[in-house]
């Protein structure tokens, strides 16, 4: 049980942290001159860049519990899932038929994954 929670925290705060990156993307200025970054960063941009922290810890716990050829397709499909549902949800996108089908794809590829097991 404990490893599945780990993994919905781990798809909660990735899908979390690309929605802020997104939203705070067109409100940060961020330049490179002579090497040297100049700029600043919206706080959505900071709070993305911290969830992703924590999703990336939380990922790194998963991937140590599973074999990498179960846990890495399944949870990247189900990472491109949510974030195409918080996409819609939250940032108002528009998803056509043709991508609901990949969608549907990628939700069949994981059932099947998982229903192999590790």
């Amino acid at each position: 049980m404990r490893y599945y929670a780990l993994v919905f925290g781990y798809l909660v705060c990735t899908t979390l942290a690309i929605m802020l990156f997104k939203q705070g993307a067109g409100r940060s200025t961020l330049t490179i001159t002579s090497g040297t970054f100049a700029g600043q960063l919206d706080w959505r941009s900071v709070a993305g860049v911290m969830l992703y922290g924590v999703s990336f810890a939380l990922w790194l716990v998963v991937l140590s519990a599973r074999p990498a050829s179960y846990i890495v397709p399944l949870t990247t499909a189900l990472v491109h899932v949510s974030i195409i549902g918080g996409a819609v949800l939250f940032l108002n996108e528009r998803v056509s038929g043709l991508q609901l089908t990949g969608v549907a794809l990628v939700i069949a590829g994981a059932v099947l994954i998982a229903i192999k097991g590790p």
